[in-house]
């Protein structure tokens, strides 16, 4: 039977139904794009199927959106989402910011649990997760982000795959992809297997991505290469009586150019351990539902190809969840997390010393549900401690400890069947990373010298948001308007300094010496505006237009932030015509010119792309489709504000994307 697409608000090319299902018609195979679609994980037994009564900010991007996105690195993948940016440190390191925020403020799950990997520590730091045997991304924000973490606080990325099964399947399932990029003369491959018989489901999934260095209106990017595996098995038991428990094991290798200098790399590695349970009891607790990733990370920083930093992460991650069974109008989710962490930085030019982390945290969240009225409450209490004994970096051991919380309150106000308005305020607490509090030398890999500071306390800040929401058969519309304000805002700033980094005697006198760049603490704002409508029209046409607006200011100074988002405006038109899928779309990006001191502008520019896809039924539950995209139709030079890398790389130059999906 054929499954129609479930999403809230996803990068379709057409509009969605008012009860929230995609463009897919019956005819259409049960498993498109690599996925078997289930409830949206970050929200959990909260999900809900259409935008009016969904009190979180919510966007996800099921397999056909992922066709048409960068699949090297996941901030790629999301740019073009409203209020969603890309570190952009060349295509293999690129993770998202999310409404001015990122890094650290971003937690980024796979199947609910952290990834645990270095990528929220620097820019060039990769990502260590695949997006083509995904079934989905979700991107969510609001008072449910309270649940992951106090560095969720700007918001959550979940990438979402089947290793681990929540439902019984039968038979067998599967998909396969290869695809080809001329801009990077890329060669992708992947693949994924799912069988379930009796009581078992079993899962098999790997990915295979091979690339040269990229090229630009402005020439061939060096040392931007890529070279990424992943493989990866699964096996879940279910016992009748809806409760299941899956064991997973993967693997992920990355060798990758770091564009900023010529002759460096990383060469990184990841083994994960997943575990997943969820048993049913009866009272007022209906299920405990168990999640666990055990991690052993490792890169190794090339110069030369000569070892220069290794930097090793092995680290645990638990969650333990209470799901409420409803009283009436309420529902409930209670539990506690914990984060065991061993991290060091080995080497001559290791700029980190070695860190333990603990973070032990119980969190709280409940919906209230009343005629027109949702409301939402959420609570989370972490302590967290931080460790450093390296004597070759420290002459004495440093200890520092952290206590937060969090605290949040939402509401949905549903007017009609077609119109609500939603609201979120919230105040969080965030603790200094190990990388803020004791940086102390020359990053090698991106350009720059960073200074921690020691003595830095909890970061606080107060968020409120409020959206406008509208949805009938064949329009849909938000509108979200946000502020969050900081005290003691971590920030990494340029000095206007130089290190004496070449050992020639005085600083600044050669491209050797770095920048020196200090974390420091400040008042700090952001506030912004986004507005996403789409419309389908007869016979096959359909069009959406997106807006965001971003607002970063010191409160102290009343100076720019750095790296803060341009305005942006996307407009696509797209046709759908029997299994051809087609869409035209254009992006204007404006220019940066409110710029933080020492820092520089970047000018407007304009894109076009192009997405085209045409499906072949294959037998009754098998198809291929077949896809051709154009990414920057006109060849345009453009450069991204918000990554460190704007001054010395554009964006990539004309692309043509080829490909073909075989699913059964």
């Amino acid at each position: 039977m054929i499954r129609p697409i479930l999403f809230v608000l996803s990068m379709t090319l057409v509009m969605p139904a008012a009860n929230g299902q995609g463009h897919k018609e019956d005819g259409d195979i049960h498993h498109d794009s690599l996925i078997h679609l289930g409830p949206v994980q970050v929200l959990g037994d909260f999900n809900r199927s259409d935008i009016l009564n969904t009190v979180p900010t919510v966007s996800t991007l099921h397999g056909d959106d992922l066709l048409k996105t960068n699949v090297q690195s996941l901030g790629e993948a999301l740019s073009r989402e409203v209020g969603v940016n890309s570190t952009q440190f060349g295509w293999a390191a690129s993770r998202p910011v999310i409404r001015g925020l990122g890094g650290d403020r971003i937690r980024v799950l796979q199947n609910g649990i952290g990834l645990l990997d270095a990528s929220g520590a620097s820019q060039d730091h990769a990502v260590t997760t695949n997006i083509l045997t995904a079934e989905s991304v979700e991107v969510v924000r609001g008072p449910i982000n309270l649940l992951y973490g106090s560095s969720a606080i700007g918001g959550v990325v979940n990438i979402v795959n089947s290793r681990i099964h929540t439902a019984p399947i039968e038979g067998f399932m599967g998909a396969a992809d290869l695809r080809a990029e001329s801009v990077n003369q890329g060669q992708n491959y992947a693949a994924k297997l799912d069988y379930g018989t009796n009581n078992f489901a079993l899962h098999a999934d790997g990915q295979f991505i091979k690339t040269e260095d990229f090229d630009t209106p402005e020439g061939e990017v060096a040392n931007s290469a890529i070279e990424q595996d992943s493989v990866a098995v699964g096996a879940t038991y279910f016992d009748g009586h809806q409760n299941y428990f899956g064991l997973a094991y993967s693997s992920f290798k990355n060798f990758y150019g770091v564009v900023k200098e010529e002759d460096a790399q990383i060469d990184l590695n990841q083994d994960r351990v997943e575990l997943a349970g969820y048993y049913r009891t009866k009272g007022w607790v209906k299920a405990i539902r168990v999640k666990s990733a055990q991690t052993l990370y490792h890169h190794t920083e090339l110069e030369d190809g000569e070892a220069a930093t290794r930097f090793e992460n092995a680290g645990n991650e638990t969650r333990v969840e209470l799901i409420q069974n409803n009283q009436g109008k309420w529902s409930g989710i209670f539990g506690f997390q914990s984060q065991l962490i061993q991290f060091k930085a080995l080497g001559e030019e290791a700029f980190l010393p070695s860190t333990d982390l603990r973070e032990l945290a119980l969190f709280g969240f409940e919906e209230y549900t009343s005629g027109k009225w949702k409301l939402s409450a959420g609570l989370r209490a972490e302590t967290s401690l931080q460790k450093s004994d390296d004597e070759a970096f420290f002459a004495e051991e440093i200890e520092r400890s952290f206590d937060n919380k969090s605290l949040a309150f939402g509401g949905i106000y549903q007017w009609n069947q077609k119109v609500s308005t939603g609201w979120n305020l919230s105040y969080n607490e965030r603790a200094p990373s190990y990388q803020e509090l004791f940086a102390d030398g020359a990053h090698l890999a991106v350009g720059i010298y960073e200074q921690g500071d020691q003595q830095l306390e909890n970061e606080s800040s107060v968020g409120m948001e409020w959206s406008l929401r509208y949805q009938n058969l064949n329009n849909s519309f938000v509108m979200t308007m946000f502020q969050q304000s900081f005290d003691d805002f971590v920030a990494l700033n340029p000095t206007g300094s130089f290190d004496d980094t070449d050992e020639s005697g005085t600083a600044g006198d050669s491209d050797e010496d770095f920048e020196i760049y200090n974390y420091q603490q400040q008042k700090a704002e952001f506030r912004g505006l986004e507005i996403e409508w789409r419309r389908q029209w007869v016979a096959g046409w359909a069009t959406r237009a997106s807006f965001d607006y971003l607002y970063g200011k010191n409160r102290t100074t009343g100076q720019p932030l750095a790296r803060v988002s341009p305005k942006r405006f996307g407009v696509g038109l797209g046709y759908r015509f029997d299994q051809l899928e087609t869409e035209l779309e254009w992006r204007y990006v404006a220019k940066q010119d409110r710029v933080a001191e020492n820092e520089t502008k970047t000018d407007a520019y304009s894109m076009l792309n192009w997405t085209s896809s045409y499906r072949v039924m294959t037998g009754e539950s098998s198809a291929l489709d077949i896809y051709v995209n154009i990414e920057n139709i006109t060849d345009v030079e453009a450069r991204n504000h918000v990554s460190l890398l704007k001054d010395q790389v554009t964006l990539a130059g004309r692309n043509f994307v080829m490909g073909g999906r075989w699913m059964f």
